[in-house]
């Protein structure tokens, strides 16, 4: 691994520029220089914009601590989908600030002290509660050092909070302070040594190191189930959907994602009537639905065939939706 074989400090100000031209400038020398991702600021563009960047690269661990005015970072789905996923981000608030992360499967809340686990595999957005200037520092690091010490971070997660009030989470957080500090001044086995127990915390505080003696294929086995789980109930709605898309949503092979349903005795399809059959069910006896035809309650949840909601309907729950939404059983 060595000492730090680069390091680059990067500092700009829009104070000299027209108000029209700042948030270019701005977004174009953050993208092109650290993160790689489309930018995008508040209701006012017209702001000054100023901070700094410095980076130190150890092979490839990088570390980036940035200070900067208040911005959103959005990772599109274009850009996700040339994304190198090999690599993982460690995400470190430094300041007061409060931020909110979303995604295309969670939504996450970081409070001042947190930090999220980040693989880029789908899209994001990184949105401050506030407009006040922020420091930040992100880990960029490869996924095969996890591999080296028998864990495996599950390659269908976006982003994973990580509180630093207990446990592995907080003694990473009191670790990364000292690790961005000492490291540069390290030889190069105290380096390597320093960087494995870094990875050895993120996967601890991510929970790819899992501490109730279950292995670990069975963790990633369950993740990718609860995950599947969760994007059908929240697509259900989409006559279409299928094994293919969810499974290329969570970039998985559509094998991959069958299997995850096949070692609890399901499927994906039965899971997806499941699904259907029972917001049709609460929705034929919900107030606000009453004047709603059956027909629109079933197509509205995914299904193309009237007569096949019937018949599913009847098997699942012993009666007719039409019995069922007039007090029966």
């Amino acid at each position: 691994m060595g000492r730090v074989t680069e390091q680059q400090v990067i500092e700009f100000s829009t104070d000299v520029l027209p108000p029209k031209d700042r948030y270019p400038f701005w977004r174009d020398l953050v993208g092109n220089n650290f993160q790689e991702a489309d930018l995008s600021l508040g209701p006012d563009d017209r702001l000054r914009f100023s901070g700094s960047m410095v980076m130190q690269h150890y092979g490839d661990f990088e570390i980036v601590e940035s200070r900067s005015t208040a911005h959103e970072t959005i990772q599109s789905k274009s850009y996700v989908s040339h994304v190198d996923d090999n690599y993982l981000w460690v995400y470190q608030q430094l300041d007061s600030r409060e931020v909110a992360v979303f995604d295309t499967v969670d939504d996450v809340h970081l409070s001042p002290g947190d930090m999220y686990i980040y693989h880029p595999v789908l899209p994001s957005r990184l949105k401050p509660i506030d407009h006040l200037p922020s420091r930040t520092r992100l880990y960029r690091f490869h996924k095969r050092h996890l591999a080296n010490i028998g864990g495996k971070l599950p390659d269908y997660v976006s982003t994973r909070k990580v509180s630093g009030e207990g446990g592995a989470a907080r003694l990473l957080t009191a670790y990364l302070g000292t690790l961005a500090a000492e490291l540069p001044g390290l030889e190069s086995f105290a380096a390597d040594m320093a960087l494995s127990a870094f990875y050895g915390l993120v996967a601890a505080a991510y929970g790819a190191v899992d501490g109730n003696g279950e292995p670990i294929s069975t963790s990633v086995e369950r993740g990718r189930f609860n995950l599947a789980r969760k994007l059908i109930d929240r697509h259900s709605s989409n006559p279409a959907l299928s094994a293919a898309m969810v499974a290329e949503n969570m970039r998985l092979s559509e094998r991959t994602l069958q299997r995850a349903f096949e070692v609890r005795g399901d499927s994906f399809t039965m899971c997806l009537r499941r699904t259907r059959l029972d917001k049709c069910k609460r929705a034929l006896r919900d107030p606000a639905a009453a004047g709603q035809l059956i027909s629109t309650i079933a197509y509205g949840n995914g299904f193309d065939s009237l007569a096949t909601f019937n018949r599913q309907f009847q098997q699942a729950f012993g009666l007719t939706p039409r019995e069922w939404r007039h007090g029966e059983g």
